[in-house]
């Protein structure tokens, strides 16, 4: 009898076991949508993502794809802005940009790195459906 209760309890233990180790909580790509924290916006969709920084912009222009573990590294460009008006045949000050870091369906810790510059890499964090905090330059 004792045989028949722990051959009934194999496949809870077996599911408890997933249930722990297996990240449920991690997408295939980062999903659609408005992500926002301090000093960082995202919007997301299926092609890419336009990004809003404190006096800056930039973009991903590839799906947001993430590995089994929520790992991602994704290139894209960087805008530095400034304060003022944007004068007649001024050229963007663009920069090829890496983004690194780790995501679940709900939150992103992402790390902006210039790639041809020298400036250091920033790291902001967001949350799905918040409000991004940023500030732009007057």
């Amino acid at each position: 009898m004792q045989d028949n209760r722990v051959i009934r309890l194999l496949p809870l233990l077996a599911f408890s076991v997933m249930a722990f180790t297996c990240p449920g909580d991690i997408p295939d790509r980062v999903p659609d949508g408005n992500w926002g924290g301090q000093h960082m916006g995202m919007v997301v969709t299926d092609t890419g993502a336009k990004l809003d920084y404190d006096c800056a912009s930039g973009a991903i222009t590839q799906p947001l794809l993430l590995d089994g573990s929520g790992h991602f590294t994704w290139t894209g460009v960087h805008h530095i802005e400034h304060g003022g008006p944007i004068f007649e045949g001024e050229q963007p000050n663009t920069h090829a940009a890496k983004f690194t870091g780790d995501a679940s369906s709900s939150r992103i810790t992402i790390t902006v790195t210039l790639t041809d510059t020298t400036y250091p890499s920033q790291t902001y964090s967001l949350t799905r459906g918040a409000s991004p905090q940023v500030f732009k330059c007057l």
